[in-house]
């Protein structure tokens, strides 16, 4: 009798907890409902608002860019001639840099 006394007593107090722990969740759940999705700037800290680039540095990492696509385009046409496939010179992604880049080795290496 006093076991099932003592279960029964366990089982209560953790129904009480889940009870207890269910009502949290309800609570952190309406609260996150209530917090906004979006934050506007002006309600931002003033150390934790960004900073915009001034007009020169906008216009320095714009002549970057343009360099760095310049050169691509460059050697992209100058291995185009040697691939097999041509269509492919142009693409600017990671997997294809390396494959222009092998190439260019290639022909490096074949001219010296």
């Amino acid at each position: 009798m006093k076991n099932l006394t003592r279960f029964y007593k366990k089982k209560a107090d953790l129904q009480e907890e889940i009870e207890q722990q269910k009502a949290d969740v309800e609570a952190f759940k309406k609260a996150r409902k209530e917090t906004p999705h979006y934050i506007e700037l002006d309600d931002l800290p003033e150390e934790q608002k960004f900073k915009q680039l001034s007009t020169q540095s906008k216009h320095l990492v714009d002549t970057i860019k343009m360099t760095a696509y310049r050169a691509e385009t460059a050697m992209a046409n100058s291995i185009r001639k040697v691939m097999s496939h041509p269509d492919e010179a142009h693409a600017p992604s990671f997997v294809h840099f390396i494959k222009l880049k092998q190439i260019c080795c290639l022909i490096w290496i074949s001219k010296h």
